[in-house]
C-alpha cells in the first residue's frame, strides 16, 4: 500500500519526511561550543523531505521553473538552458578538459 499524501495549504508534504537536528541548537564554532536552549524541545529537530518521492521531485521541478523564469526576466537577451546527460566516460573526459572550452564548442555547434 502506498504512503498517504497530504496537503499543507496548497503544497503537498513529503510522505517519507525525515527529521534532522536543527543546526541552530548544536554546539559549533559560531556559538563557541555552547548551543542555545530552544524555547520548545520540538525545535531541536527539523522536518525535511526525502528528495526521492514524487512530491519532492515535483517541488524540485517547481523551484527550477521559478529560477529559470527569473533568469529570463533578468536577462533581456536571448537565454538558452542546456541539460546534458553523460555516461561515466564522457563525464570523466569533461572533467579532464577546460569546461569553458567545451561549452564554447557546443555553443558554436548549436550556433547560439
Amino acid at each position: 500500500m502506498g504512503a498517504l499524501l497530504f496537503k499543507i495549504g496548497k503544497v503537498m508534504a513529503c510522505p517519507y519526511r525525515k527529521e534532522i537536528k536543527n543546526k541552530r541548537y548544536v554546539p559549533n564554532n559560531e556559538n563557541k561550543g555552547v548551543a542555545p536552549e530552544p524555547i520548545d524541545e520540538r525545535q531541536r529537530l527539523v522536518g525535511v523531505g526525502c528528495g526521492k518521492c514524487a512530491v519532492c521531485k515535483r517541488k524540485e521541478v517547481a523551484s527550477w521553473r521559478v529560477r529559470l523564469q527569473m533568469e529570463l526576466e533578468y536577462n533581456k537577451r536571448k537565454v538558452h538552458f542546456v541539460t546534458m546527460t553523460l555516461n561515466d566516460e564522457a563525464y570523466m573526459e569533461l572533467i579532464g578538459r577546460d569546461l569553458v572550452r567545451v561549452c564554447r564548442k557546443y555553443k558554436r555547434q548549436l550556433s547560439i
